[in-house]
């Protein structure tokens, strides 16, 4: 099967990432994108999170060394930041605050418009690799299989691209599911679980006395009894973010006054304490884009040939543990791997595909639902409580107790989660120190809201 052109529908990090891939395995590669496309860091309006908190987790990073290498020491010299995040911040979680200490659990701080522009930058410097202006108005199919896209580009010119593979990556909101079912093809099952989420941020100047401690950021996230929070993370050159998360319908408000009494209603009073100190430098920006959608191509019988869909555009997650980079760019390497070892069988690819990344996509889906189906209000079918289902809910909850009392705890559950693997938290030192924390029955750290505990040196 030829391997001359193949066409990504959007420029982002899942689309610069299969962009990135594709230029090793296609003569040239297509990139359509909507959005105007400046040389300033600016949100895009095609990415409703760009506003938001951001910061590339183990995963992402490990990913980003492999597709793009010397990404995030260019987006230093931009002015990104890197950071303990158990011994330089305090993290409010269910049972109060997280010990502190020296671990691997890295921090990188940086606004979204910032990755994308050095990820652009990074991309399109690709000799194979070209942009083009416009909107993806359909697919074109031959038979079973995806053959192009018509695109209208910005001088509202009609351009039919050929292609011998296209990549949906145009995010939670894509038009393929009616385009699939345009030219015959089945449209896949979608999966939402939505706790009805909203955000508000602005970014913020924070002088250095403001901080009633030695920590540098301050996370609280939602929980049922108190469904307002928020995290105060630190951004590329000097700026903070300030983002208000709010569960079950308690959306944050836009409004200046508002936006600061919102954080009274917080577990913990630091952030109000450090953000009206603080020097707004942005307007605030509002989202309530949050579902868990899940596009279930894996379950169609006949997979269409010449297309996949990745990133948001196969599964969006609520936003609150910064998964949807990571993802995308797992998806374009999985898809990587799925061409070379096609064996000319580019038919099958993206049955394949789907059918190798599905597995891996299980963790972070039910890491995002597990902690929006907490909320009584959240919508969408509710795992069955099985056996090995309430085994795993136990242990995660041992080592959230254990993690206000032993900073490695707490340092080796944040490694995890910002790894996406949940089998780091079974090894036999842990199973066993859950077993000793359960046998004598001992119980978390008393914490007081207002004074995080001191890093242990």
């Amino acid at each position: 099967m030829s391997r001359d052109h193949a066409v990504v529908v959007g420029c982002s990090f899942a689309g610069l990432g299969a962009a990135r891939m594709l230029s090793e395995l296609y003569t040239h590669v297509t990139v359509v994108e909507r959005d105007e496309l400046t040389q300033t860091w600016s949100p895009r309006r095609g990415v409703p999170q760009s506003p938001h908190v951001h910061g590339i987790p183990q995963l992402g990073r490990t990913l980003l060394a492999e597709i793009l290498p010397g990404f995030v020491d260019r987006a230093k010299e931009h002015g990104a930041v890197m950071f303990d995040q158990l011994h330089d911040g305090a993290s409010w979680g269910l049972y109060g605050w997280s010990a502190r200490g020296r671990s691997r659990a890295v921090g990188f701080g940086v606004r979204r418009a910032l990755l994308e522009h050095v990820a652009r930058e990074m991309v399109l410097e690709l000799p194979a690799v070209s942009v083009l202006h416009g909107r993806a108005e359909h697919l074109l199919a031959s038979g079973d299989t995806v053959t192009g896209v018509r695109v209208r580009t910005t001088d509202d010119h009609l351009v039919d691209l050929a292609a011998d593979l296209v990549v949906d990556a145009s995010g939670k909101g894509t038009a393929a599911p009616g385009w699939l079912e345009r030219e015959g093809f089945a449209i896949p099952q979608e999966t939402t679980v939505n706790g009805f989420v909203g955000y508000a941020s602005r970014w913020l100047e924070i002088p250095e006395d403001a901080w009633p401690g030695d920590y540098r950021f301050i996370s609280q996230l939602p929980r049922p009894q108190w469904p307002r929070g928020g995290i105060l993370y630190p951004q590329d050159n000097g700026l903070y973010v300030m983002s208000l998360f709010g569960h079950a319908h308690h959306y944050p408000p836009g409004e200046d006054g508002e936006f600061v009494d919102f954080l009274t209603g917080c577990a913990t009073p630091l952030m109000h304490h450090v953000v009206s100190r603080a020097k707004p430098v942005s307007g605030i920006s509002r989202s309530r884009s949050t579902a868990n959608r899940r596009r279930h191509y894996e379950r169609l019988d006949a997979v269409p040939a010449g297309f996949v869909a990745v990133g948001d555009a196969l599964a969006s997650f609520n936003p609150i543990f910064g998964q949807g980079i990571s993802s995308g760019l797992k998806g374009a390497t999985v898809l990587a791997e799925t061409l070379r070892a096609a064996d000319g069988d580019d038919a099958a690819v993206p049955a394949r595909f789907y059918r190798d990344f599905t597995a891996w996509l299980d963790t972070p889906w039910n890491q995002a639902i597990g902690f929006d189906l907490a909320f009584s209000t959240t919508t969408g079918p509710r795992p069955d409580p099985t056996p090995e289902r309430r085994a795993a809910a136990r242990h995660a909850d041992v080592l959230a107790q254990m993690s206000t009392v032993d900073h490695e705890v707490a340092g080796a559950v944040l490694f995890a989660n910002q790894s996406f693997d949940p089998s780091l938290l079974r090894t036999p030192e842990l199973l066993a120190a859950v077993e000793r924390w359960v046998a004598e029955e001992r119980s978390p750290a008393v914490s007081d809201p207002a004074r995080p505990p001191v890093p242990v040196s």
